[in-house]
């Protein structure tokens, strides 16, 4: 019985394999003109089996369906790779999309025929409606292009049925795109390599970055991808400029100015020598010195082409060496001030305003009371010393001169706020540093300046210029006011009476309690300097012995009024009694015997 069953199995086999092959061949049609009469096919793989890779291994060339396929009960099997190289062996040795070959059949398959070559309807170009009734039949020469079906085929030439858009790391064919891919490419041979290029651009040659290449390698240095526009090749330049010689810098290109290298470089000739002239786009462009000066007349030795902007800033000081200036915004740059490119062509060099940055004044005779700026700062020479003095005796000459006898005064920041472009004067309290003498100023002296010569601090001010009636009543010995007062308080406490008179204080009259003002009055009552009358004390009536006598009544005759009235001397007596001067000529006082006081 199991043997009964393992030939009844075969034979199943064997008529299973016999239809297949009956399905596959290409038969001449029946008298009633149906193909694969007697041998059901599904309909699809009716119109399948049409397409051009069928076709051509099956009909012209008469292969077994088991040459690609290895069948199973459910279907015809996947067609791997190996099985196309058993046949085509040297076309096997193609590199291509094999990351998408590894995926499908696994690691070391480097490209799947199927991809470019079609053999069934997916991916085609097809209308559904041909999938219904019987398509008509189109002779079959065997020639790429042809047509089957009325479907296009994707012969290996047709590659833009997957590079009309980009793949990977690899752009869209756009340019070329219009060619034939194998007027380029061979496709077979390894990796898909490019003819030379100067099969079609026989005009176009360059020698940029040609050392050891071939012209594919050459062209391909800026058109990376040669599929893509030619504007793609721009980018190029910078990537590859930036780490090989000549190393470009990145301020090559700016805004509104150098957008691209081939701006001035000639594609395909990039020599030095064959750059568009500056002059072709800054044709108007006026240069400092209007034009007299040759060295200025030549872009480049100012600007390096590369880094037009920043490269200015250093290059004046190339034939300038002489000229260092100390500018403090920005050390060595002439350009802040001078106008490498004035707007008009000036007969000496142009020289910007100070106040086109300093916007400490309106214009650059602003400051310091309408003083140029050029006044204080020379040329090349802008720093300056804030505290020395030598700067402002070009205009102040007087009063630094001044302040000579003054040290604490000959700072002038010291006393002058705002320096130095706007000098406050009196914006600095004198307190400030005198602080005693603000202590003792009284209301009349507050203001230090009404007295005081600000620069020399000395009195400026006579006091009598306030103090008139004052100084015309003082004595002869009092005219200087500061020999009694102290000057800030206005009180005599710079000096006691007794400092000037000390005979006068240890006089009878000094010692009264009242002292010298008893007497008398600095600077005389009512605006007379004199000193009262002797009778205001001592009444004539109430003084005793001799001074009851009428001639003697004025006290000033014998008195000067600081002496000791006990030892009145003979010669004052004399003065008067001149007929009694050899009365007792050896007495020396003659109150020893003419009594003027008390007697007992």
């Amino acid at each position: 019985m199991e043997q009964r069953q393992a030939v009844s199995t075969w034979a199943l086999v064997a008529m299973l394999v016999i239809a297949v092959l009956a399905a596959c061949a290409d038969k001449e049609p029946s008298k009633k003109g149906q193909w694969g009469e007697g041998v059901y096919i599904d309909k699809a793989f009716a119109v399948a089996r049409e397409v051009t890779g069928h076709r051509i291994h099956v009909v012209k060339n008469k292969l077994e369906c088991t040459k690609c396929h290895a069948p199973t009960e459910s279907g015809m099997g996947p067609v791997t790779p190996d099985r196309c190289v058993s046949c085509h062996e040297k076309e096997g040795r193609i590199e291509h999309a094999h990351a998408e070959a590894e995926r499908r059949f696994g690691p070391g398959t480097k490209a799947v025929c199927t991809t470019c070559h079609a053999f069934t309807l997916e991916g085609t170009k097809h209308d559904e409606a041909m999938l219904k009734g019987a398509p008509p039949r189109v002779p079959m020469d065997g020639g790429a292009g042809n047509f089957a079906l009325g479907i296009e085929s994707y012969e290996a030439s047709d590659c833009k049925r997957c590079h009309a858009t980009a793949q990977g790391n690899t752009p869209a064919v756009v340019v070329h795109g219009t060619q034939p891919c194998l007027s380029c490419h061979k496709p077979h041979e390894g990796a898909p390599t490019s003819a030379p290029c100067d099969g079609c651009h026989k005009d176009i040659a360059t020698t940029h970055a040609s050392a050891g290449k071939t012209l594919v390698e050459v062209c391909s240095t800026c058109h990376e991808h040669r599929h893509a526009p030619a504007k793609d090749a721009l980018g190029t330049c910078t990537a590859c400029h930036a780490t090989h010689e000549p190393i470009i810098p990145a301020t090559a290109l700016f805004d509104k100015g150098h957008t691209a290298c081939t701006g001035c470089h000639k594609p395909h000739d990039f020599d030095a020598k064959q750059a568009v002239a500056c002059r072709s786009c800054h044709e108007r462009l006026n240069v400092i010195g209007g034009g007299r000066i040759g060295a200025h007349n030549g872009c480049t030795n100012c600007h390096s082409p590369h880094n037009v902007k920043a490269s200015a800033f250093g290059a004046c000081a190339n034939c300038h060496k002489d000229v260092h200036s100390d500018h403090p915004a920005q050390q060595g740059a002439c350009v802040t001030c001078h106008d490498p490119h004035p707007a008009r062509v000036a007969a000496t060099v142009d020289v910007r305003s100070c106040t086109t940055c300093h916007k400490i004044a309106n214009s650059d005779d602003g400051a310091h009371r309408n003083t140029d700026c050029t006044k204080c700062h020379k040329p090349h020479a802008f720093g300056l010393e804030l505290a020395s003095t030598t700067l402002c005796s070009d205009c102040h000459s007087e009063r630094v001169h001044e302040t000579a006898a003054n040290k604490g005064h000959q700072a002038c920041t010291n006393c002058h706020a705002g320096l130095p472009h706007h000098p406050e004067v009196d914006k600095v309290a004198c307190s400030s540093c005198h602080h005693k003498e603000a202590g003792l100023v009284n209301a009349g002296h507050k203001q230090c300046i009404g007295c005081h010569e600000p620069h020399s601090g000395a009195q400026g001010t006579a006091c009598a210029s306030c103090h008139k009636t004052e100084r015309q009543t003082a004595s002869t010995g009092h005219q200087a006011c500061t020999n009694c007062h102290e000057p800030h308080a206005g009180l005599p406490t710079l000096k006691a009476c007794a400092d000037c008179h000390q005979s006068e204080q240890h006089s009878a009259h000094g010692q009264i309690g009242s002292g010298c003002q008893t007497c008398h009055r600095p600077h005389g009552p009512k605006g007379v300097a004199a000193v009262p009358a002797c009778a205001s004390c001592h009444k004539p009536s109430e003084l005793p012995g001799l001074h009851a006598e009428s001639k003697h009544q004025p006290c000033t005759q014998c008195h000067s009024g600081h002496n000791d009235p006990k030892a009145m001397a003979r010669s004052v007596c004399v003065t008067c009694h001149k007929d009694r001067d050899q009365h007792f000529p050896e007495s020396p006082r003659c109150v020893g015997c003419h009594l003027f006081t008390k007697t007992p």
